[in-house]
């Protein structure tokens, strides 16, 4: 396993503050997670296993830094990014016709989490909410912002195919403007 990039000394901006680098966008597939998906018929996702990782209907080729921990943690390093953010890929929990309800979610949560704890502290997770349940994310976001591997929520641009400013979505936005 390759640990953290070590804390360079701390960069100045124009005004002479410091900063870090933070990577906010990243998608992730724990290696486990790409196994079950692709040895399990589910209602996620369909993943074909291949030579060069795998291939995800509708997505295409799984990259090698999506389940390649050590190779993400390395390439984070050689880019002096001290910390990255990540979720699942969205068309794992959020498609046109389809989004994740309570049991996809914490599967994928999950899987984030583990990634996140073998990290050593270079990665934090996004949580991946319920979305075809809204009134249960409230409760789903409490139980994964407790555990400590999640500083935030993902959310995709629609949900199977509703906009985010729909009013079943109200109870999540209420949720997360009362939580900060």
């Amino acid at each position: 396993m390759t640990a953290c990039p070590p804390r360079r000394l701390p960069l100045r901006d124009h005004r002479n503050r410091c900063t870090v680098t933070i990577d906010v966008h990243a998608h992730i597939l724990e290696r486990s997670l790409l196994a079950e998906l692709s040895e399990t018929p589910n209602s996620i996702l369909a993943v074909h296993r291949d030579g060069a990782g795998g291939r995800i209907d509708g997505y295409g080729p799984v990259d090698r830094l999506r389940y390649d921990l050590d190779g993400r943690l390395q390439s984070l390093a050689a880019r002096g990014v001290e910390r990255q953010l990540v979720a699942p890929p969205p068309p794992l929990w959020s498609r046109p016709n389809w989004a994740a309800g309570p049991d996809a979610a914490r599967l994928l949560n999950a899987a984030t989490r583990r990634a996140v704890k073998a990290s050593g502290g270079c990665l934090a997770g996004l949580i991946v909410p319920a979305l075809a349940a809204p009134t249960m994310v409230a409760e789903e976001i409490e139980r994964e912002l407790d555990g400590g591997c999640f500083v935030g929520v993902a959310l995709p641009t629609s949900v199977a195919g509703q906009p985010l400013d729909d009013p079943a979505f109200e109870p999540l936005f209420a949720h997360l403007s009362r939580r900060g």
